[in-house]
């Protein structure tokens, strides 16, 4: 069964959606839900810790994507942070570390 578990905090720079468990098709409107929440207040940045993120196969990245896509929309940009180990390796062999930013010292 596929965990997601994401928490949304509003810091006074932007908000930060915390994902902790397996992003793929099952749970990617769980990070839907989470950007159109962070977004409500029309910040400059969504910053997507990354940091516990366990999983994340074909179906998440689309998420990623997609997320991207609803932020950009918005007039926001979104950041990726925490990115480690097979989710980073992922990224790097798809080529998308290319397509998000990717902040290596996050706020």
């Amino acid at each position: 069964m596929t965990v997601l578990s994401v928490d949304v905090r509003f810091h006074p720079a932007h908000p930060v959606v915390h994902l902790v468990g397996e992003l793929d098709i099952m749970s990617s409107p769980v990070l839907q839900d989470a950007i159109d929440s962070a977004l409500a207040d029309h910040p400059a940045i969504v910053e997507l810790d990354t940091a516990e993120l366990t999983f994340c196969d074909s179906q998440g990245l689309r998420a990623l994507l997609l997320a991207q896509r609803a932020v950009t929309g918005a007039g926001a940009v979104l950041h990726l942070t925490h990115v480690h180990g097979p989710f980073r390796r992922v990224l790097e062999i798809t080529q998308l570390d290319k397509a998000f930013v990717i902040d290596l010292t996050p706020a």
